[in-house]
């Protein structure tokens, strides 16, 4: 049986793993850029640890959790497929336009249809991480074609 308190358990172990990968990661960074992803993964994995400790503690009534059907599932695998598709691009394209694509690709397939108000939100995504991160923040983040 597929209970609330299981999911929790498996997910917040899963989540402070990642979280020891991220810091682990963040350590072999040079030159003072790891500080980011140290915080990520010190953040990541209290959180994991908070879900999966809380989950284990709790004793009240049992929870069953619905699983997706198979639309649910097809769901889930095109949003992992985009998503690796979106950091296999980020090299080429650029983090602002790989990510207005993705996020107008997304939201435009997850509420099926509606592409001008995807396409406002991808791109305001995009101009948000140029100009935030890129721009004040001086992150470097790749640009790809367009800034060559």
């Amino acid at each position: 049986m597929r209970t609330q308190r299981s999911v929790d358990l498996v997910s917040g172990s899963a989540l402070a793993l990642l979280g020891l990968v991220v810091l682990a990661a963040s350590m072999q960074i040079k030159g003072g850029m790891g500080t980011l992803p140290y915080l990520t993964g010190f953040s990541v994995l209290v959180g994991g640890l908070a879900v999966a400790f809380q989950a284990y503690r709790y004793h009240g009534p049992v929870m069953e959790v619905s699983w997706p059907d198979r639309s649910g599932m097809w769901r889930n695998i095109i949003t992992m497929v985009m998503l690796a598709a979106y950091v296999g691009l980020l090299e080429v394209l650029g983090t602002p336009l790989a990510t207005v694509l993705f996020v107008f690709g997304l939201i435009w397939y997850l509420r099926g249809g509606q592409p001008v108000s995807s396409l406002l939100i991808g791109l305001a995504c995009g101009v948000t991480i140029h100009f935030l991160f890129i721009q004040a923040l001086e992150l470097s983040l790749p640009l790809g074609i367009l800034f060559y």
